[in-house]
């Protein structure tokens, strides 16, 4: 009775301590997060400035200022993944790099958000922008075609699920088939097919 007394004794004490162990591990925990938190802010008004920076100069882009923002861009994706902005900063990165004709680094970043954050809010149109940018920038007909179906079979009533229809439609279509097939469909004139697929691809 007595050495089950004692061991009850020692149980409860180890019990006891255990539990304050873990209030410390948890205060820990909470300033560990509270510093994160800071650093999170910190990083946003850093990139913001650096935005404010570069696109002061977009009459006369500076590749350079381009580059280190991508970075900081990517930096911040890889410190808080779990941040709400990372896959919106990813999304920035692709676009920017893709304005600057650094293509394969774009598709890289849309590809990271896809893989990384599939619940990203705009993650159908990053889909189609990588199955847009083999078609119009890398001229990869049958990957883009491989891409658009999927996406219109995945998203057949959003937007960019009927855009993708639309794409497969005109493909493989030379620019005068394209232009007479939007003429035919749309009664539109050349002109204003012209300024549609320029608009598409800014």
């Amino acid at each position: 009775m007595m050495r089950f007394s004692l061991i009850v004794c020692v149980s409860m004490i180890l019990f006891s301590c255990g539990n304050r162990m873990s209030d410390k591990e948890s205060i820990a925990q909470i300033e560990q997060m509270e510093k994160k938190l800071l650093s999170d802010k910190e990083s946003i008004a850093q990139i913001e400035q650096m935005e404010k920076k570069l696109f002061a100069t977009m009459e006369a882009p500076d590749d350079s200022l381009a580059n280190d923002l991508m970075t900081a861009y990517e930096q911040f994706n890889e410190d808080y993944k779990e941040n709400e902005l990372a896959p919106e900063c990813l999304f920035r990165s692709a676009n920017l790099a893709r304005s600057f004709n650094q293509y394969q680094r774009a598709l890289g970043y849309y590809q990271s958000i896809v893989d990384g954050h599939p619940y990203y809010q705009n993650i159908i149109e990053t889909k189609f922008m990588i199955a847009f940018m083999y078609d119009n920038d890398l001229k990869d007909k049958k990957k883009a075609e491989e891409l658009y179906k999927s996406i219109s079979a995945e998203y057949p009533n959003h937007i960019f699920g009927r855009e993708a229809a639309k794409r497969m439609e005109t493909l493989h279509m030379t620019d005068q088939e394209m232009l007479d097939y939007f003429k035919r469909k749309n009664g539109l004139s050349t002109d204003s097919i012209t300024v549609q697929e320029n608009v598409i691809s800014e």
